[in-house]
């Protein structure tokens, strides 16, 4: 999706709540839902992998082991390896869980679109979207009004 989306130059960030409730999910099959067992293993894990040390956690788990309904924690760690660099990622000054895109989603789309009898076609939501952005972005000064200003001139 995000080759289809965006420029090859995005950088993706695997989002640190998401893999750590993977983790979690992973440590409760793992240990029989134990939480003297699995909130320790699975802090510590966290925490490695926080501090860029997912070459370590990898070295800890089994490829082969699984459990139901949890993913394959070795793959989904091995396969998301280039979007875990979240030591790097905080010194970038870059957010490495997705809050602050999901607030903006509330902000963006649900604040705008979800009023009482508002009704929306595909191609009108996303113009909309594209102006609220902008402004909430601080965009709107450049990207809005500087280039009306050239299409009107």
């Amino acid at each position: 999706m995000k080759d289809e989306l965006f420029e090859e130059d995005v950088l993706q960030i695997l989002d640190f709540f998401h893999l750590s409730e993977n983790v979690y999910s992973y440590g409760k099959a793992k240990f029989k839902m134990n939480e003297s067992q699995y909130i320790p293993w699975a802090d510590e894990k966290c925490k490695k992998l926080r501090d860029g040390k997912w070459k370590e956690v990898l070295g800890e788990l089994d490829p082969e082991e699984t459990y139901k309904n949890t993913v394959n924690l070795y793959h989904y760690i091995n396969s998301n390896k280039e979007h875990i660099d979240y030591p790097q990622y905080s010194a970038m000054g870059l957010f490495i869980g997705s809050g602050a895109i999901e607030s903006s989603n509330k902000i963006i789309v649900q604040r705008r679109f979800k009023q009482a009898g508002m009704r929306w076609g595909v191609s009108t939501a996303q113009y909309l979207m594209t102006l609220v952005s902008k402004w909430e972005s601080e965009l709107w000064e450049s990207d809005v009004v500087n280039r009306t200003y050239k299409i009107l001139n």
